[in-house]
């Protein structure tokens, strides 16, 4: 066998000390330091956040809803909805209905402290009324009448209420043929006179708008009062 002649890396291997011939660079990272014994992670070890697989996140949205508090949460917030939705809807419904019997009507006579009861037959209701307060509000719902004067209308709330019947007084004291007011759906109505002809409620409406009201305004307050059929009005027999 031949042998290999030496070279200069053989002298300069053969004239180096023997502690200070270099380790093998693959173990240089675990030589020293605080946390030797731990070995270092090498960038294939290393797992970043957003490289968790999609399996692992759909895994954890499943189990959660999967929990049962979970489940019965959601269920009872969806019947919750349920039924704010149902309540809403009949409530409005109910409104409607118990205005319905106003709006239907031609109108019934305002009693001045007691409501006016819910009658299937809305004009015996008002022959009731009217036989608790004038003898103008009999002849108000008499057949043969046919004519009479709107002189003013109010909202039918309590303050509208109160002015009504404030106004009613005000056309006794003057002498004036009025009615009780009459509601007809959101509105009080009040009337003077009970006409057999035109010319009868002509006279009428002339005295009306001559009138200055209870407050004495300069401007009289029945200048949009016009003359009507009272059937148009209120519910009477026939």
């Amino acid at each position: 066998m031949s042998l290999r002649k030496p070279n200069l890396l053989d002298a300069f291997q053969a004239s180096a000390p023997e502690g200070r011939k270099a380790a093998p660079r693959a173990n240089s990272g675990a030589a020293a330091g605080p946390f030797a014994g731990e070995g270092v992670k090498t960038p294939a070890d290393i797992v970043l956040p957003h490289s968790v697989p999609g399996g692992a996140r759909r895994g954890f949205f499943a189990r959660f809803a999967g929990d049962r508090v979970v489940q019965l949460a959601l269920v009872t917030a969806l019947l919750a909805v349920i039924v704010a939705y149902w309540v809403g809807q009949h409530s409005g419904q109910n409104e409607t209905l118990a205005e319905a019997p106003a709006e239907a009507n031609p109108g019934a006579l305002m009693p001045e402290k007691t409501p006016l009861p819910r009658d299937p037959d809305l004009a015996d209701a008002n022959q009731r009324t009217a036989a608790a307060g004038s003898t103008h509000d009999e002849q108000f719902l008499d057949p043969v009448n046919r004519f009479t004067v709107r002189v003013a209308s109010f909202s039918a709330d309590e303050a509208g209420r109160r002015a009504a019947f404030e106004h009613r007084d005000y056309l006794r004291g003057e002498g004036a043929p009025v009615i009780q007011p009459i509601q007809k759906g959101r509105t009080l109505v009040l009337c003077i006179g009970h006409e057999a002809s035109m010319e009868g409620a002509q006279k009428l409406l002339g005295f009306a708008k001559a009138l200055r009201g209870p407050k004495g305004s300069k401007k009289p307050p029945y200048q949009d009062a016009y003359i009507d059929n009272i059937d148009n009005v209120v519910a009477r027999k026939k």
